[in-house]
C-alpha cells in the first residue's frame, strides 16, 4: 500500500501530505491543549484517507459522528449497547472491514471506559485471519488510561489501561495502527506535548522519541506551528542506523521552513478559540450535604449533628452570610477561557538568496477566575512571541550556506498557589462552611482548613519569564569535481535558555466563621490571623542553560546503472 493524504497547502502552494503507509507502521500520540486544533487534525486525516483504509474511531464526546453522513461509517451508540454487544459488534467490524465511530456520549466516565476496554480488547483478540490494516482514531485517550483511582473501579482502570497498552505496544501486529489525541494539563504554559512512536521501547531513563529541529536536537516546547515546514517520523532500524542509542524510542525530525525563488509572498494568519472544561464534578449543594452527613449519623445510632431549621435555611437562602451553600469549584473557575494566535509568514529569494521568516504571536486565558476589585491580576495568563529567520546563501555554484535564527519571549501569570492544590482545596471544602466572602466584606476561614476563593484570588500573583535563543551555521559544499554524488557537510549550532521568576504575594485577613448577628444587624466576627495590606516582592534565582553542537558529514550517492550506492561519513560533539 502506497497511499498520501493530502492535509493540505503549505505557505508556498506546495501539497502537504502524509504517508498512509508510515501511518500504518506507526504509534504516534499526538497531545495539546483544548483548543489546539487536534479534533480539527483528527477530522481532516479521516476525511481525507476515508475508502483507503478501515477506520475505527473511538468518540467519547460524538465528535465525529457526522463521518457517517458522507463516508459511510456505522455510527453505534454505545448508551443503547451493552459490553457483551459492544465486544460482538468489534468481532464482526474486523471481520467485516466496516468503518465504524463508536459513540461514548451520554455515558459516566466509568461506563466509556467499560465500553472503550471491551471494544479495544475484542479488536485485538480477533482471530488471525481478520487481521486486516486498520486505522484506530481515539480521541481524549487521556480518559481510558488513567494514573489511579478516582471515579471509577480498579477492575475497570486496569481494563481499560489494558485495551489502551496492547493497541499502543502491539496493536499493529494485528493490523491496528493510529493516531492518539489526549490531554493532560489544560494549564497555560504547562501542556506541552508528548510523543510516543510506536509504543515505549525503553524502560529506564529516557522514554521520548528524539526529537531533531533542523538536524539539531532541540525541544519542541514552546515552538509555534507555524514554523514547521515538515514532519518526518523514522523508527526502528532506520532510526537506530545514524542515532544509535538515542533514537531507541524513535527518531522525530522536524524541518522549519525555509524561503523560495520567487517574489516575496506575505501570508497573514490570525485565529481565535474559545476553550471550555469538557467535564466537571456535579457536587451535592449544603442543604443536600448536610441531609446525607445526618442520615450517616442516624445509621450509625448517634444524633444528628445538623437541625431540620439550619438545612431548610439554607434551601431557601434566609441568610447567605450564615447560611452558606457554596460551589467552590464554580468560584474560583470561570465556564470559558479563550485564546488567540497571530502569525505572519515572508519567503521569496533568487538564485542567489533565498530567505523565509516567520513572526507569531501567542496569548492564552485560563479558567481560574480573578478579583475584578483588585488592581493586580491573579488569573492563568500566558503570552508568547516566537521568531524565526532562515536565510539560504549560494557563496559559489558548489558552495550552499544556510544561517539560522530563531527564539521566542514568553510571560507566564498565575496565583502563588500551584493550580492541582488550588483545586484540590475546593474539592475537599465543604459547601456549608463559610462563604467565599461575607457580605461586609471579611473573608472567613475555618481553622486548619483553607478558603478556596481567597487562595486563587487575593493572594497575589506569580510571574514567570524565560526566552529562548536558537541558531544554526551551515555549509553544504559539492565535491563533484572529485566524484560524482560526493558531498561535504558542516554545522554549528549554539542555543541558551534563560528564565526568572517575580513574586507579589501575601496573606489577608482572615475570620473565623461568623455565629450569628449583632443587635445592629452585623456580623459577629471574631479575627483568626492577621495579614498583610500590601504585596510582598521577592524575585527567583535566575536560571538558564546554553547547548553547542558541532557536526561534520561526507555523504556519497550514486547510482551505478541497476544498483544504488549510499555512504555517510558522520561526525557530531554536543556541549551540554
Amino acid at each position: 500500500m502506497t497511499v498520501r493524504v493530502d492535509m493540505g497547502v503549505g505557505p508556498a502552494g506546495d501539497p502537504v501530505a502524509i504517508d498512509l503507509e508510515e501511518l500504518l507502521a506507526t504509534r504516534l500520540l499526538v497531545q495539546g491543549n483544548s483548543g489546539s486544533g487536534k479534533s480539527h487534525l483528527l477530522r481532516r486525516l479521516l476525511e481525507r484517507s476515508a475508502g483507503q483504509v478501515q477506520q475505527v474511531v473511538i468518540d467519547p464526546e460524538g465528535d465525529f459522528v457526522t463521518l457517517a453522513d458522507r463516508y459511510g461509517h456505522v455510527p453505534v451508540e454505545a448508551a443503547d449497547h451493552s459490553e457483551r454487544d459492544i465486544a460482538r459488534l468489534a468481532g464482526r467490524i474486523r471481520e467485516h472491514r466496516a468503518s465504524v465511530v463508536l459513540s461514548l456520549e451520554g455515558l459516566e466516565a466509568e461506563g466509556q471506559m467499560r465500553c472503550a476496554a471491551a471494544f479495544l480488547s475484542a479488536l485485538f483478540e480477533a482471530p488471525r485471519g481478520h487481521w486486516y490494516p486498520a486505522l484506530v482514531v481515539v480521541d481524549e485517550a487521556q480518559l481510558f488510561a488513567p494514573a489511579g483511582g478516582g471515579e471509577v473501579s480498579e477492575e475497570v482502570r486496569r481494563a481499560s489501561l489494558t485495551a489502551m497498552t496492547n493497541l499502543m505496544c502491539r496493536g499493529r501486529k494485528r493490523g491496528l495502527a493510529g493516531v492518539i489525541a489526549t490531554q493532560r494539563s489544560g494549564e497555560p504554559g504547562y501542556d506541552n506535548a508528548s510523543f510516543w512512536i510506536r509504543g515505549i521501547s525503553t524502560f529506564a531513563g529516557a522514554r521520548s522519541p528524539l526529537v531533531l529541529i533542523d538536524g539539531v536536537e532541540r525541544s519542541l516546547d514552546n515552538m509555534d506551528p507555524a514554523e514547521i515546514e515538515s514532519f518526518s517520523i523514522l523508527k526502528d532500524a532506520a532510526a537506530s542506523a545514524v542515532y544509535g542509542v538515542r533514537g531507541a524510542n524513535g527518531v522525530i525530525i522536524i524541518n522549519t521552513k525555509r524561503g523560495s525563488i520567487g517574489k516575496p509572498a506575505i501570508n497573514i494568519r490570525m485565529e481565535q478559540g474559545v476553550t471550555q472544561p469538557v467535564k466537571i464534578p456535579d457536587f451535592l449543594g449544603a442543604a443536600d450535604y448536610l441531609e446525607v452527613l445526618n442520615s450517616v449519623a442516624r445509621e450509625s445510632g448517634g444524633q444528628e449533628p445538623f437541625s431540620q431549621e439550619r438545612i431548610d435555611n439554607i434551601r431557601n437562602k434566609v441568610d447567605p452570610d450564615l447560611y452558606p451553600d457554596v460551589n467552590w469549584l464554580d468560584a474560583i473557575t470561570n465556564d470559558h477561557a479563550s485564546n488567540s494566535r497571530v502569525n505572519l509568514t515572508v519567503t521569496g529569494g533568487n538564485e542567489m538568496l533565498r530567505y523565509a521568516f516567520v513572526g507569531s504571536y501567542y496569548n492564552e486565558n485560563g479558567i481560574v477566575s480573578r478579583d475584578e476589585a483588585q488592581s493586580w491580576n491573579s488569573s492563568l495568563k500566558l503570552r508568547r512571541y516566537n521568531m524565526r529567520t532562515n536565510i539560504d546563501l549560494k557563496v559559489t555554484p558548489s558552495t550552499l550556506m544556510r544561517v539560522n535564527l530563531g527564539g521566542y519571549l514568553q510571560e507566564q501569570n498565575r496565583p502563588p498557589q500551584s493550580i492541582d492544590d488550588l483545586f484540590n482545596k475546593a474539592f475537599e471544602t465543604p459547601p456549608y462552611v463559610h462563604p467565599t466572602r461575607y457580605s461586609s466584606g471579611e473573608i472567613p476561614v475555618t481553622p486548619e482548613r483553607a478558603n478556596p476563593w481567597a487562595l486563587a484570588t487575593q493572594t497575589g500573583y506569580q510571574r514567570f519569564s524565560s526566552s529562548k535563543l536558537e541558531s544554526l551555521f551551515a555549509i553544504e559544499q559539492s565535491l563533484d569535481a572529485i566524484t560524482e554524488g560526493l558531498k561535504a557537510n558542516a554545522k554549528f549550532s549554539f542555543d541558551y535558555y534563560s528564565g526568572n521568576s517575580v513574586d507579589r504575594s501575601k496573606s489577608p485577613d482572615y475570620y473565623n466563621p461568623a455565629i450569628g448577628r449583632r443587635p445592629d444587624g452585623s456580623l459577629d466576627l471574631v479575627i483568626y490571623k492577621y495579614g498583610q495590606q500590601f504585596l510582598g516582592y521577592s524575585t527567583g534565582s535566575e536560571w538558564g542553560n546554553k547547548s553547542v553542537y558541532l557536526e561534520g558529514s561526507l555523504n556519497y550517492t550514486r547510482n551505478f546503472g541497476p544498483h544504488y550506492v549510499d555512504a555517510l561519513f558522520l561526525y557530531n560533539q554536543a556541549e551540554l
